[in-house]
Formats: structure tokens, sequence, C-alpha cells
């Protein structure tokens, strides 16, 4: 259960999309190359249809439930690991986790604030408390708050505005289906996202740490409309290779999902477990 709450808040933390050094590729239609004349105002386009079609809310809850699949010895002595993931959001505030393990107990309780994260392990009967960069360290890339709530809801993250006015190194490839956004980010990132061309939903994100070959891969499937007229992807698959020895991954299956209606985050620690910072 250790690696699971670790794997989970290194994986819970990674950005959606990015934008912050413009070396930047995407395939698009010909509907939207008809509609701009130029190539920043087609990045314009594309940014702006992103977030009209991001899930918007100020408070979100949800039932996930999480297989974390493991090999014993070889690729064919294959295991699942499976627990329950109960989330709640305070828009650019708050997020809180409960993770419950397969015959209900709670093994561990998690919360992240702008500046810090705290997680009760139940097993170890311990209290961490840290930094919010403590979760860059567990995932081996670049991560803040806003990133992480990213990553749990689909909206852009490492997000520029100042650079969609630049054209720099654009190319443009015709595909029916998806816009293929490339960028780089602090020169060592390599940041590939998959956006779907009719509802503009990120289908699938790749980041590679150059130097290290590290990468980090999410899929997101299985979008279902929620709250009127949002779509929200109630499948997601996150994979992270650190090297060629070490590669996890972990697959979440949403049940249930609320949007707006304001709930608690109930953290309190027993007297008698050990801090740790």
């Amino acid at each position: 259960m250790n690696r699971w709450i670790f794997f989970l808040c290194g994986l819970v933390l990674y950005s959606i999309i990015s934008c912050k050094t413009m070396h930047l590729s995407y395939k698009t239609n010909e509907k939207l190359l008809s509609a701009a004349t130029d190539t920043a105002a087609v990045i314009q386009h594309i940014y702006k249809k992103i977030n009209e079609n991001a899930v918007h809310f100020q408070w979100l809850s949800a039932k996930i439930k999480a297989t974390l699949p493991f090999y014993n010895n070889n690729e064919n002595d294959k295991q699942n690991n499976s627990f329950t993931i109960n989330l709640r959001i305070r828009k650019d505030s708050l997020i809180w986790m409960s993770l419950n393990g397969g015959l209900g107990f709670e093994a561990a309780r998690i919360v992240l604030t702008l500046d810090s994260i705290k997680i009760l392990n139940r097993i170890n009967k311990n209290l961490t408390v840290k930094s919010i960069d403590y979760i860059e360290s567990l995932s081996s890339f670049p991560l803040d708050f806003y990133d992480i709530q990213a990553l749990i809801t689909g909206h852009p993250a490492y997000y520029n505005t100042d650079l969609l006015s630049s054209s720099n190194n654009i190319i443009y490839n015709k595909n029916e289906h998806n816009y293929l956004l490339k960028s780089n980010y602090k020169k060592y990132y390599h940041i590939n996202t998959w956006v779907n061309a009719e509802n503009f939903k990120i289908n699938k994100l790749i980041i590679e740490d150059a130097a290290t070959k590290q990468s980090f891969t999410t899929l997101y499937n299985d979008f279902q409309v929620i709250d009127g007229n949002q779509l929200y992807p109630f499948q997601n698959t996150f994979k992270l290779i650190l090297n060629q020895l070490l590669t996890t991954e972990i697959h979440l299956q949403t049940t249930k999902v609320k949007l707006n209606e304001p709930t608690t985050f109930p953290f309190k620690v027993p007297d008698k477990y050990e801090k740790v910072f």
C-alpha cells in the first residue's frame, strides 16, 4: 500500500498540456486552417476552444476505482492491486483524497494546498508534512498545485497567454480527428499532447525528460456528459517510466462525479501518530 500512496501522489500531480516555450507543431484540419490565416490565430483558436470545453467548477467530488498492476518476477506473472479513491477539490485552493483498500479500510488520507502536501498514513500510523515540491521529487517531473489540478480536470497547465502571439517553429500536419501539440518546457522536457478536433478534450499526453529519457504518459477515455453539458473522462491510464527496469502504471475508472456541491475536507490526526517532516 505504501507504493500505491506515493505513486498516486506523483501521478496526480502532473500537467495536462504545456506551452511555456514555443517549439510547437500540431495536427489540424482544413476547416480550422481556412478559419485562420496565420499560425498565431490558429494557436489562439485551439486554446480558446480548449478553455471553452474544459470542465468548469468551483467544487468537485468523485469516486474512483484504481487498479495498479504489478509483476512478481516477469511480465507473464501479472497481478492487480485495486483500491478506491474518494476525491474532493476546492478549485485553486485544496485537493483532498482518501485511499481505501480492497476490504474497505482507509489506508491513507492526502491533502494538497498551494504550498504543501500532508499524507496521513494509517498503515504506518504517521503523518508526513512536506512542501508541494515533494511531489516533484516523487514523480521526477516539475509540478505545482495548479498542474495537479489540471491533470485531474483536463485543463491546460504550463499555460502562458503571452506565447499565443508567437508563430515561430510551427509545423502543420493534417488530421481529421486530432491536433498534436508539441512543445518544450525548461529545455529538458519534450511534451506531446493530442487534442480531439471535435470536442477539444485531451486524449493523450506524453512528456519526456530529454536528459534522462524518463517519461510520463496519460490517456483519457470514456468521456461522459456531467452537470448538464460538460464532458468528463471516466477512464484514465497513467504510465510512469523511470528507467528500463522501473515502469509503473495505474488505471482509474471514475464511477461517480459531482460538480459545484460544497463539501468538507476532514483531516484529523490521532495524537499517537508520528510526525514526519
